[in-house]
């Protein structure tokens, strides 16, 4: 579970606070959090023969390793297509608007037509995919502020550990 932090007060109560979020437990068993891994394990070792035996597994799909293989061709023509379709979309008002965080090129390039368009926003994508990665994002999110508010009182020193 994510918990949204509303920050209203000094910022002398900030480090406190960020504390007491990263003392908290995560919520996941380590059993579940073994599981995570020992399946992410096995899909960087078997690829795609891991990838059909957990997608058959978890979500009742039969994949074939050669059947997740789409021509890059296709991928290339079927990108162009939706990038002009989203901008026109988006420009002659067939949606009011997109929020968008995973782009063919990343960085989206600086010529997009979609860096101009009002009703767009962007952002970084975040392959963030379990609770237990969430958990660590956070965790090293939070530990990067209280380092960062640290220096700003002291100022920075050699040999810091910045995550």
């Amino acid at each position: 579970m994510i918990d949204l932090l509303t920050y209203q007060g000094d910022s002398a109560s900030l480090p406190a606070k960020l504390t007491a979020i990263l003392s908290r437990q995560s919520g996941v068993s380590a059993e579940v959090e073994a599981t995570v891994r020992d399946i992410l394990r096995q899909v960087a070792e078997r690829g795609d023969e891991a990838l059909v035996e957990y997608t058959a597994q978890f979500d009742g799909v039969s994949l074939s390793p050669s059947g997740l293989r789409v021509p890059a061709k296709v991928l290339a023509n079927a990108r162009e297509a939706m990038d002009a379709s989203l901008v026109e979309a988006l420009e002659g008002g067939g949606i009011a608007g997109a929020a968008l965080d995973v782009f063919e090129l990343e960085p989206l390039p600086a010529e997009s037509p979609l860096r101009g368009l009002d009703n767009t926003m962007l952002a970084p994508h975040n392959a963030n995919v379990s609770p237990v990665v969430w958990q660590r994002v956070d965790e090293n999110t939070i530990a990067n502020l209280l380092q960062g508010l640290r220096e700003v009182e002291r100022g920075p020193r050699d040999g810091d550990d910045v995550r």
